[in-house]
Order: structure tokens, then C-alpha cells, then sequence
């Protein structure tokens, strides 16, 4: 997705996610939220990453640890929280992380060999739409790319069934970003872009900036 992880590495059952700040003393939101959006998308968009133990770490290289905290999320997906370590507490991370840690050794022939599969951006997403292909079509073809074709499927039903029955209802669509939330979104506004169409509709959307 254009974007770079400064070092990945691979220890028996873990993939750890590195994100340097040489010089940083302190562990900024910015710099935390970019090392999780990196692990976040090898577990979701990465096929061979999907059931492996990911760690996110942030070093910075100036800061003090005060503690070592290894915790999983809420979801127990094999994904744990980021952790915020500096130069010398690291190699502690690494042990803490691989006893918190239980699995099979990764093979690391064989994950470098799994395929990147993103959802493509909102531009391509559009340019695709109006070009006449599903949204399957634009996706890809695997079980996220059924189930966001499912999912247009399902609004699109809410849709008529409301019309029918002169019924109100709302839909809220859920996802790691990136999923395809705004991509379901387009698929089912110019599904019903026609303006003669009894279903017709505008799309509205509004994305939080980051400060």
C-alpha cells in the first residue's frame, strides 16, 4: 500500500514488527499508531501472516521504559498491542514477547512466498466501478472479496425490503481499514445511480483526518 516497515523479523513463532525513531525521546500517538497500522495490515491483508503471532514494536532510541508491557487484544487474534521499548530494553522485549508467545515455528521460505492482497484504493475503487465491473471483479477472489459482495447484496435487500414495506432502516458496515467499507458503499451507489430509478440515492461519507 506504499508503505514501508523499517525491519521485520522473524523468530520462531513470532513476526516482529520494528519502527525506529533514532533520536526520539518519548513514544509519540503518531509513531505508535503507524507501527500498528503496519502489523494490522500483514495480518489481515497478508495471506501467509493471517495465523501468525504478530508484535508491533516501537524504538525509540532516546526514550525511557519505565515498564515492559506485552498484552494481546481484546479479540485474541494473535495480534499483540504495541509495544514501546528503547535501545537497551529490546532484547528483554524479544524473550518477553517469545515466552508470552506459544505456536509452530514459522517457516520462513514459505511466508515470504504468501501473496499481498489489499483492497484497492478509493480512486481505483471508482475508476473500476464506472468502468462496469462488479465488485468482486475489482477486489479479489477470495473468501474478503465474497464476503464483500455478500455484503452489498445484504444492504441492497434492506434496501427494497424498506421501499416495500415503507420501513426505515440503517446499515452499518464494520471493518479493519482497508476491508472494503467504502468499496461496498460505491458498489451499492452506482448500483442505484440511476436518478429514474425508484432506489435511487447519493452516498455521503466522511473519513476522520489524523492530526
Amino acid at each position: 500500500m506504499g508503505r514501508r516497515i523499517d525491519v521485520l523479523l522473524i523468530i520462531d513463532s513470532v513476526i516482529f514488527v520494528l519502527e525506529f525513531k533514532v533520536g526520539e525521546a518519548a513514544f509519540p500517538s503518531y509513531a505508535i499508531d503507524q507501527v500498528w497500522d503496519y502489523a494490522l495490515d500483514l495480518k489481515n491483508f497478508h495471506e501467509t501472516s493471517h495465523d501468525q503471532i504478530i508484535a508491533p514494536v516501537l524504538i525509540s532510541t532516546k526514550a525511557v521504559v519505565e515498564f515492559l508491557s506485552i498484552s494481546a487484544t481484546p479479540e485474541f487474534d494473535k495480534t499483540i498491542l504495541p509495544i514501546r521499548s528503547n535501545v537497551e530494553s529490546f532484547p528483554e522485549v524479544i524473550k518477553a514477547v517469545l515466552l508470552f508467545s506459544d505456536g509452530k515455528p514459522i517457516d520462513s521460505t514459505s511466508w515470504e512466498q504468501g501473496r499481498y492482497c489489499p483492497t484497492p484504493t478509493i480512486i481505483e475503487a471508482a475508476m473500476a466501478l464506472y468502468n462496469g465491473h462488479s465488485v468482486t471483479e475489482i477486489s479479489r477472489n477470495d473468501a474478503s472479496a465474497i464476503n464483500l459482495s455478500k455484503t452489498s447484496d445484504a444492504v441492497s435487500q434492506i434496501i427494497r425490503f424498506s421501499k416495500d414495506n415503507s420501513q426505515k432502516s440503517i446499515c452499518f458496515v464494520t471493518g479493519v481499514p482497508g476491508a472494503g467499507k467504502t468499496l461496498v458503499g460505491l458498489n451499492i451507489a452506482t448500483t442505484h445511480f440511476d436518478q429514474a430509478n425508484a432506489l435511487y440515492f447519493q452516498k455521503l461519507s466522511r473519513n476522520q483526518l489524523s492530526k
